[in-house]
């Protein structure tokens, strides 16, 4: 009975953000929250990773509001409740601003509970810290790079810590073997010292994927105890989305003379398709040069980087998080990330291997979201696998399913034998598999079909414009713009 009085409240709380009950993993986690119970867990993009910590304050005021409470709660329930408190804060350090903002929109609907990030303006400032303010998003370099706020901070009373996407402490902070000038942004890696700012919060550490390794690394620098931490992971494989591996010539316009081809065929018809590069630099040659030989097909073309202007971005996110519109390929780097939700696209190719395992698996991860058989191609050239890790190299390379090549990197090893019962051998594994599929009814994708001959286009293309030269030293030292169109004119003299 009194776990049904609990999981009444709980519903009756989620309510209030549009949702009719938790699943499985959610309710662990909040259980594992009222319990003070440090929580780490990798949960698929759009599993709904964030809504736990936002019914933890609500649910503890509901909670609390309960007149006999010794009477509906186990004893349990009832000790850890005495540990609660209404007035608590919660604390997220969100790796990006537009995460902050998304989540932020998303709780104002919320009836008592103000959520706000910290530098959206300076009214929001002060009330974070006059403890008006029940949710505070902020980064790493507020929390534990800005002695101020960390000062400013440690006057509230914090319940609990969140890290979102926490596989950033380490891909962006840096692991013990970098050095913190080398660091993309290297506070990410003093994250842990917030555990000893508020040493009564619990922790909540949130990822869509993370490897093994990455785990453990997370799980020290955070002070997390086996024995006192819930883990939760939902396998990272996509069994919708095949991985093909495609070897291509180094130059741009004889690899991609096969998306000149369909998109002039095509047209609106091609299929919706992200194509990632691993600079702006091959980003803009892509672009311009698909442009430049299809310029009919302009308006159907997008490119998105961290220089593509705020405006253009929010035009081809919206597009991209629609079901049906008139962009069909967008080039872009791994700015169009973190944190979207692509619909409808079931073709993602990537021109290169990135730079590690983990953003190879959230790359692919970025179509197919509808469970829709989709693909993934992953081109390289003579180049491309020169600067990229061993784990990277080998899914590129093997002759064996590349699905369980990398998957062994996050899945243990019971996992991997039955991910090798239900995937290895058929077709919609990979191309590899396809070629062991006795189904005797194997089907491509459209976009497959369209690429199939990549490896026997001539090299010599009918083109009358420029060749576009993959140079592997050119991309070391990438140059900023203020705009796509900077940069294409800065291109063409460099041409």
């Amino acid at each position: 009975m009194a776990d049904d009085t609990l999981d009444s409240m709980i519903t009756e709380v989620c309510a209030l953000f549009g949702v009719e009950m938790l699943k499985f993993e959610q309710r662990e986690i909040v259980r594992s929250l009222l319990a003070r119970r440090d929580c780490m867990a990798v949960l698929p993009t759009g599993f709904g990773k964030s809504l736990p910590y936002q019914i933890y304050l609500p649910l503890i005021r509901r909670m609390k509001a309960e007149p006999e409470p010794t009477e509906v709660f186990t004893p349990e329930t009832v000790n850890n409740l005495e540990t609660l408190d209404v007035e608590e804060k919660i604390i997220v350090c969100c790796p990006l601003v537009s995460l902050m903002n998304d989540q932020v929109k998303r709780l104002e609907t919320v009836p008592g509970l103000k959520s706000a990030f910290k530098g959206n303006s300076e009214e929001v400032d002060q009330q974070i810290k006059n403890g008006s303010i029940d949710v505070i998003f902020a980064s790493p370099e507020t929390l534990v790079g800005d002695p101020y706020w960390r000062s400013q901070l440690q006057q509230l009373s914090v319940g609990l810590i969140v890290l979102d996407e926490f596989h950033t402490i380490t891909t962006w902070g840096g692991d013990e073997e970098t050095d913190e000038q080398e660091a993309f942004r290297k506070w990410f890696r003093y994250i842990g010292e917030m555990r000893a700012m508020f040493p009564n919060a619990t922790a909540l550490a949130l990822s869509a994927t993370c490897t093994n390794k990455i785990k453990k690394q997370v799980m020290k620098i955070l002070n997390f105890k086996t024995d006192n931490t819930m883990f939760l992971n939902v396998s990272p494989n996509k069994s919708n989305i095949k991985l093909v591996v495609k070897k291509i010539e180094n130059s741009v316009d004889t690899a991609m003379f096969w998306l000149i081809d369909s998109l002039e065929r095509l047209g609106q018809d091609f299929p919706k398709t992200l194509i990632y590069a691993n600079s702006i630099n091959e980003v803009s040659k892509l672009y311009k040069y698909t442009t430049t030989e299809v310029p009919m097909c302009k308006s159907l073309v997008e490119m998105f980087h961290s220089e593509t202007s705020d405006k253009n971005k929010k035009k081809i996110i919206e597009a991209m998080c629609q079901m049906s519109s008139d962009i069909r390929i967008v080039f872009a780097t791994t700015a169009l990330g973190m944190g979207i939700d692509v619909v409808a696209c079931h073709s993602i190719i990537l021109y290169g291997s990135p730079r590690s395992i983990l953003d190879l698996v959230q790359e692919i991860g970025r179509v197919g979201r509808d469970n829709a058989n989709s693909v993934a191609i992953l081109l390289h050239n003579s180049f491309h696998l020169r600067s990229v890790n061993k784990e990277v190299r080998t899914v590129f390379t093997t002759n064996t399913c590349r699905r369980h090549v990398l998957m062994s990197n996050f899945l243990q090893d019971t996992e991997l034998e039955e991910l090798a019962k239900k995937e290895c051998n058929k077709h919609t594994c990979c191309d590899n598999c396809a070629k062991n599929c006795s189904c005797g009814d194997c089907e491509i994708l459209q976009i497959e079909s369209l690429i199939e001959n990549v490896e026997t286009v001539p090299h010599d293309s009918d083109s009358d414009t420029i060749e576009y030269e993959y140079n592997s030293e050119a991309d070391d030292g990438v140059e900023l713009f203020s705009s796509d169109d900077d940069f294409l004119a800065k291109l063409d003299e460099n041409i």
